[in-house]
């Protein structure tokens, strides 16, 4: 049936044969070809399409422009999946820079945890801090450890592992329940921390500082952590701040309350 062969003839109709023998095996091996390009590539892309269904389904009151909670703009609710870096909105807002805190801790009788205008803050709780070495130690910020308590156990990823941006960066135990915390930061592993250095992870950046525009500084971070208390407040069903005169953990001091979802709002786990 195919030249060279016994009986084959060179005739119209082996010809016909032949071009929709071939045609099918040259579109069999294109759609094979496509769908291997199409996984790999997909492959590449499921932690950004994960975070995108994420913050699709976080409510609308965790979803609030970086603008808002500074005062500069009226209600507005972000749009752009917290890339502000990409964000045409952001682009015009940032003519006018964004106020800075004054030295020193913010004092406990304020807030009842700290905020430190040496660090950095991300909406998941972790705070950044550039080194001398230009990489950047990552911790769990003041809130989330007094909301969190003590773990039970904190799994971290191996060196030389890559974060992205707003995906799992690592995990927090406590009883039943598994927290994870959003990576603030684009890079690679290359050093870990543990709970009593007060840092966790090391990282060598990469996606440059389009991905620092996201995160909060000076008054910005504390207006914003204003609202995250006023969140927390209401989950407590409290009018009163929970953190004012105690120094351990909330779970102690309010038992009752629903902890697995007031983690699963404050970490933007969905």
């Amino acid at each position: 049936m195919i030249p060279s062969v016994y009986e084959w003839n060179w005739d119209l109709g082996h010809f016909i044969f032949m071009g929709a023998f071939w045609s099918v095996v040259v579109l069999m091996f294109s759609a094979l070809t496509l769908a291997v390009y199409r996984s790999l590539r997909n492959g590449r892309r499921a932690p950004r399409i994960m975070w995108k269904e994420t913050f699709h389904d976080l409510p609308q009151s965790r979803k609030r422009c970086r603008h808002e909670i500074s005062k500069k703009v009226g209600d507005k609710v972000c749009d752009h999946e917290f890339d502000c870096g990409t964000c045409p909105f952001h682009a015009q807002q940032i003519s006018t820079p964004e106020p800075k805190a004054s030295g020193g801790n913010i004092a406990l009788s304020s807030l009842g945890f700290e905020v430190s205008p040496d660090l950095t803050y991300h909406r998941g709780h972790t705070w950044i801090r550039k080194e001398e070495d230009e990489t950047f130690a990552i911790g769990l910020d003041d809130f989330a450890k007094r909301v969190v308590g003590t773990p039970d156990e904190v799994i971290l990823p191996e060196i030389g592992s890559k974060l992205i941006v707003n995906e799992n960066g690592f995990e927090i135990r406590k009883g039943r329940s598994s927290i994870k915390i959003l990576s603030p930061l684009e890079g690679e592993v290359v050093e870990l921390g543990d709970w009593e250095k007060g840092w966790l992870l090391r990282i060598e950046p990469t996606g440059g500082d389009e991905k620092l525009k996201q995160l909060f500084q000076g008054e910005t971070a504390v207006k914003w952590s204003v609202k995250e208390l006023e969140m927390l407040m209401s989950r407590l069903h409290v009018r009163e701040n929970p953190f004012q005169g105690r120094r351990g953990a909330l779970p102690h001091a309010f038992p009752e309350a629903d902890w697995e979802n007031i983690w699963n709002d404050v970490f933007l786990n969905v």
